[in-house]
């Protein structure tokens, strides 16, 4: 895998930015993997990166910590995600 096949945040705040920056290479589907570790992410941006997950073609690998996945409104739009992403096949 190249490195611009993996997007990962860990420990860190990503900015709205970032985070868009990050939903538009999904969208162009140029990613396998995607990691969210350890970082903080509102449920606005939450919301819009499992949209943009449910629809992404490439994406192989959704890794996210268990502090991203913190109540039933988050679980819902992951569900989502997953229902309709048929290219994953693996979720940590």
């Amino acid at each position: 895998m190249e490195a611009e096949d993996i997007i990962a945040f860990e420990s860190t705040c990503p900015t709205a930015d970032e985070l868009k920056k990050a939903r538009e290479k999904l969208q162009k589907d140029v990613v396998d993997v995607i990691s969210f570790r350890d970082c903080i992410v509102s449920d606005k941006e939450y919301k819009q990166m499992m949209r943009t997950v449910a629809l992404c073609r490439k994406l192989r690998h959704l890794s996210l910590s268990i502090d991203q996945v913190i109540d039933t409104f988050r679980v819902q739009h992951l569900a989502r995600a997953l229902q309709k992403n048929f290219s994953l096949v693996g979720l940590q």
